[in-house]
Order: structure tokens, then sequence, then C-alpha cells
């Protein structure tokens, strides 16, 4: 009996691979313990890694890169005009542009915009049809034809004869010109803004033709402009200031040597304000970066720009606003 005592006392002594970390003495015990440790800490900072969604970081300067603390993005020049984050980030779909833009990928056709727009009574402004992108178009460019609908009380079309018609309160206008891969302006329409019906009137796509087959997606987004002078009450007409939900005043008008530019941002996100001339190409980008709703005031200097009519386009994830610049010296 005394043997077989002593034999379970040997035994329990005897180390195993089981025996707790608690039972290895010395130098090997902190050992085991630290590289234990560095092992839990990989396997949190992995899992941590993999769970973040960045909220709504935005990609905001072309090709180039943009550091933010502890963020670095990357993208090319068309995620940063559609307002996609970096690709390896596992959030994308932010705003209307990216979402539009992914929907024509790959089958062909063109995301199309008319802007929302500020205007003063006896104003003449110009609207611009804009090509935002466009997606495997079988010959590189097509035809399209494109009729626009607003309030003819308050817009009265001008060097447009021929292309309109009218419906009541409404007025159909028809352009009409070349899509290709570029995006731009396609067409600008002239208006004079008169005191109507209403204070407001939607710039909406009536009807939108892309190539002879119509094989193509079209995905439209319409506008609307806003007299800034005028509101309703009742059958009675005021004179206020209104103000968009998103809306860009340029001061003053006509511009010499520099501009001042207010902006209300109605939304946070990818926000892009740039020059362009009156064909859409970019004459100069004032910003590209991620913004919070609010007011902002920026000055933009002109002094070596050409004189002439240009626009001023502001687009946030889900909004365009253009306003039309006169440089004159």
């Amino acid at each position: 009996m005394k043997n077989s005592f002593k034999d379970c006392r040997k035994i329990s002594k005897s180390p195993s691979i089981c025996t707790p970390l608690i039972h290895i003495k010395g130098s090997t015990r902190w050992i085991l313990t630290l590289i234990a440790l560095l092992g839990i800490c990989s396997i949190c900072t992995s899992l941590t890694t993999a769970q973040v969604v960045k909220p709504h970081s935005v990609v905001g300067s072309g090709a180039a890169t943009i550091i933010q603390p502890n963020v670095v993005h990357r993208s090319t020049i068309g995620q940063s005009l559609i307002g996609r984050i970096s690709a390896t980030e596992l959030q994308h779909n932010i705003g209307f542009w990216y979402t539009a833009a992914e929907s024509i990928r790959g089958n062909g056709g063109a995301v199309l915009s008319l802007p929302v727009m500020d205007a003063h009574l006896d104003d003449i402004i110009s609207v611009p049809l804009v090509l935002v992108s466009s997606s495997a178009l079988l010959t590189g460019t097509e035809q399209f034809r494109a009729s626009i609908r607003f309030n003819k009380t308050i817009l009265q079309p001008l060097d447009a004869t021929g292309n309109v018609v009218y419906q009541g309160d409404d007025a159909i206008l028809t352009v009409s010109g070349v899509i290709g891969k570029a995006s731009g302006i396609l067409s600008t329409m002239r208006f004079k803004v008169c005191m109507g019906n209403t204070a407001q009137t939607p710039l909406k796509f009536d009807s939108i033709s892309l190539g002879t087959k119509n094989a193509y997606k079209i995905v439209r987004k319409d506008g609307e402009v806003t007299i800034l002078d005028l509101c309703e009450a009742g059958d009675t007409t005021r004179l206020i200031k209104r103000s968009t939900i998103t809306s860009l005043v340029v001061r003053p008008q006509p511009v010499t040597n520099q501009a001042t530019i207010d902006m209300l941002l109605g939304e946070s996100g990818s926000t892009i304000l740039k020059l362009v001339d009156i064909q859409g190409r970019d004459v100069s980008t004032l910003f590209k970066e991620h913004k919070t709703k609010g007011f902002y005031t920026n000055t933009f200097n002109v002094e070596m720009i050409s004189s002439g009519l240009y626009f001023l386009v502001l687009q946030t994830p889900n909004e365009l606003v253009v306003q039309q610049v006169l440089i004159q010296r």
C-alpha cells in the first residue's frame, strides 16, 4: 500500500505538457508569458481592423493622396468625382453620384444632371445639361436627344426658336448633341427669369434618348430654379430672401480681380467646387475634400483667367448646384 501512495506522489510531481504556466519557474515562465501576450494583442488588432467601417471618410483630391489622422486616402479622379471612398474600405455607396455610376457600369449608359439654381427677377441665366459620367458606349460617342420640362411663367427660353412646345403652364425645350467618355457640359440653355405664378420651377427630364437602338441605361437627376426675391403666401406674392438646402452665391458680379464665394451646404460628404468654361472644360478646381454641412466663405483670384462667361459648379454627395460667373475687365 505504501508503494502505491509513493507512486501517486511521484506522478503528481512530474510536469506534463498540460502543466499550468504557474508551475514553470525562472526566466522560462516570463518568456512564455510575453509570447502569449503578444499573440493575444495581434489577434485583437486583426479583429478590430476587420470590423472598422469609417464614417463617410471620402476621397477628395483626384488622383492625389489625402492624409487625415491615422488615415491615408488614395483614389482615381473618377472615384473622387462621384464621392467614392478608398477601395480598401468597406463602405462604398456614399451619395447619389456613386450609386448612379455603379448602375451603368459594364452595361453601357450615362448619368445626366440638371442643376439646382437660384436667380433674381429679370436675370438672364444659363442652365447647363451636365454629363456626370458615361460607360461602355459602343462607338465611343453617341447622339443624344433630351427634352426638359419647366414652368413657362417663370423661365422664358432664349435662342431656342423651334425647339420649344407648350402644354398649359409648362414648356418643353428639346436639345441634342453628342455624348462621349469625358464628363462635362453637353448643352447650355439660356432663360430670362420672370415674375410667374410660383416662386420655383423644377427642371425635369421629360424624355431622353441615347443612341439609335435605345439599348443604354440612362440615369437622370432633375434640377430646379428658385427665384430668390419671392415667396408665396396664399394668393399673395411677397418679396423676401429665400435659400435652398444647398446654395451658392458669387459676388461681385461681374468679377474683375477677386470673387467671394458663399456656400451653404445642406449635407456632409465629398464636396467639389470648380470653375468650368461654357464648353464644360475645367478651368480651375477650388477644392475637392470632405466638408460638413454649414456655411462657408471662400475667395478666388481670377486675375489669370480670361474675360468671359464661366460656371461655378458645386457638387455634394447628392446635389449639383451651378452658378454662372462673369469675369470682366
